[in-house]
């Protein structure tokens, strides 16, 4: 009966620790780098590949397979959450300025074939302003039904036109990182000292990934991230992780000899990207094995 019980063991256990991540290369993005890297953001395919300054000043276009470098823009603030089109053909981002002491935001967009800038909208002042015209502009003939944001640090969902703030774990200091899965099912979010969870769309708690900090969707099955420490200013170490949202995985794919920060991910291309603490971008390319 010990025996039955040991092997019975050993096979859950084989079971929970099947998955496992192999990383079949892990390389700088590109060598043709001026200056220092932040904040990656992957195209539709993986293929290219958005960052910008530690202070989110200026935008570039890295092509990974070439590793060539376009300039987009060099505004305050254009690095921050900036957008591909579907078809890459356009990047979408935020041009911060100030008047009389105030910041206002003006949505703009990059044409990745003609190179040419264009103003999107006038200037506004708040986030929840700029979402909504982003909305109308960028994801016009083709919105989905469904997105998700951060507005005043809780989760609003958009839904055929409906906006409804989200609280999945009840009043938090606040709600940040937040993304919509791929298949449009489930949120992914980051509760102020409460770590990481995946919630349905009616605001249902399904997973809790614990202490996964700037998480994005590898595809519906997987999250990406970073398992940081800190001293209480400044970051002392960090690692890429990436967790199973059913539990059954967690594994780290960056070792001790970086701070590695702020992953991207692509499951198209079976990249990750990330940037370092000295503004260094790399790139690992992954194998999920079931």
């Amino acid at each position: 009966m010990k025996t039955k019980l040991i092997l019975l063991f050993l096979l859950c256990t084989s079971a929970v620790c099947g998955q496992t991540v192999k990383v079949k290369n892990h390389s700088l993005a590109t060598t043709k780098l001026e200056g220092r890297a932040f904040y990656p953001v992957f195209n539709s395919d993986g293929t290219q590949l958005l960052f910008t300054s530690e202070n989110y000043k200026g935008l570039n276009l890295c092509n990974i397979q070439t590793g060539e470098v376009t300039p987009i823009s060099t505004d305050d603030g254009a690095g921050y959450s900036p957008l591909f089109s579907r078809d890459s053909k356009q990047i979408y981002y935020r041009q911060v300025t100030r008047t009389n002491g105030r910041q206002y935001k003006t949505l703009m967009s990059f044409d990745a074939t003609s190179q040419k800038t264009a103003k999107l909208s006038e200037p506004v002042r708040t986030v929840k302003e700029l979402n909504a015209i982003q909305k109308k502009i960028v994801k016009r003939g083709a919105a989905p039904a469904v997105s998700v944001c951060t507005e005043n640090l809780k989760i609003v969902l958009y839904r055929n036109g409906e906006r409804t703030e989200m609280e999945p774990l009840g009043k938090v200091t606040g709600y940040i990182w937040t993304s919509l899965s791929p298949n449009g099912e489930m949120i992914l979010f980051t509760a102020a000292s409460k770590g990481t969870f995946v919630c349905d769309l009616t605001g249902k708690v399904i997973a809790s990934l614990g202490k996964i900090n700037a998480p994005v969707w590898y595809d519906n099955n997987y999250v990406v991230g970073m398992e940081d420490k800190d001293d209480g200013s400044f970051i002392t170490s960090s690692k890429i992780v990436i967790a199973s949202v059913d539990g059954k995985l967690r594994q780290t794919l960056t070792s001790d000899d970086k701070i590695a920060m702020y992953p991207a991910a692509s499951s198209a291309s079976k990249r990750i990207a990330y940037c370092t603490q000295k503004g260094e971008l790399y790139i690992i390319e992954i194998e999920i094995n079931h």
